[in-house]
């Protein structure tokens, strides 16, 4: 098996987006997929929908401290646009 040798400072990390942390948690404005959902929940794998995501938004602090836990030294996130509309 060939063996990699990675970079002095190399990140390791995650991503996620706002869809998969954020959920429905105080949204004035629904996304594409909020109204998806909620149209058509039948059409979502066991009708699991923007109100059960894992929840990054609340659970941030137990998160982090998985993420340390692990080993890494990054992460990305994002904010859903249905968050800046006004």
């Amino acid at each position: 098996m060939q063996q990699y040798q990675f970079p002095q400072g190399f990140l390791w990390g995650a991503a996620a987006s706002g869809p998969q942390t954020e959920g429905v948690t105080n949204k004035r404005h629904r996304s594409i997929w909020d109204s998806w959902f909620a149209e058509q929940p039948e059409r979502f794998y066991q009708q699991v929908g923007p109100q059960t995501v894992c929840d990054t938004y609340h659970q941030y602090p137990q998160d982090v401290a998985l993420m340390k836990q692990t080993g890494f030294n990054s992460f990305r996130t994002s904010i859903q646009w249905s968050r800046t509309d006004r």
